[in-house]
């Protein structure tokens, strides 16, 4: 069984049992999914389009595409450590798959924790985006309520702005 496998008492693998399925919870559930929208918003005000459906269909395709790898990478790696199927695992085997199943993930997670936090995204820098989207929102509808023109202004970096919809803003070239 699993306390077998990982050579402690079952009360320490129902406890570390629970704190994994705890921040599993946590941070690839949520976490992920939230980040994923700040992205989305980051997006729309670097580029003037707001494309979530793509943003959300392209982290589905990555996701999946990563587990079949990891599905591919732990069936080769314990094909290479010896493992058999219902039989006895060696020594080698059991140390493998204890890497496989807590040594990488803690490893995963970690670079994951150093790459965010090297990043300089906070709670301020989003709502800083998130006003001047929604005053882009704004200009770009009292624009489209006068005239069915083009609406012509800059952005923060004094790059030139073109809008004929309701609501979206995309840069016009030169």
């Amino acid at each position: 069984m699993l306390t077998d496998l990982l050579g402690v008492a079952p009360t320490f693998v129902s406890l570390l049992m629970l704190l994994m399925l705890a921040g599993d919870l946590i941070f690839d559930l949520l976490a992920g999914w939230c980040i994923l929208a700040d992205v989305v918003d980051f997006a729309e005000f670097r580029h003037r389009e707001r494309r979530e459906t793509a943003t959300f269909a392209l982290v589905l395709v990555i996701l999946k595409a990563g587990a079949a790898a990891s599905a591919g990478v732990i069936g080769w790696t314990l094909g290479r450590l010896g493992y058999t199927p219902g039989a006895q695992q060696t020594g080698t085997v059991l140390l493998g798959m204890k890497a496989l199943a807590c040594g990488v993930p803690f490893l995963g997670g970690l670079v994951a924790i150093l790459v965010l936090s090297r990043l300089s995204v906070g709670h301020l820098a989003h709502a800083r985006v998130l006003r001047a989207l929604h005053a882009r929102r704004i200009r770009a509808d009292q624009g489209s309520s006068g005239s069915r023109g083009s609406i012509r202004s800059e952005d923060a970096a004094g790059r030139k702005v073109s809008s004929t919809g309701e609501s979206r803003l995309s840069i016009s070239p030169g």
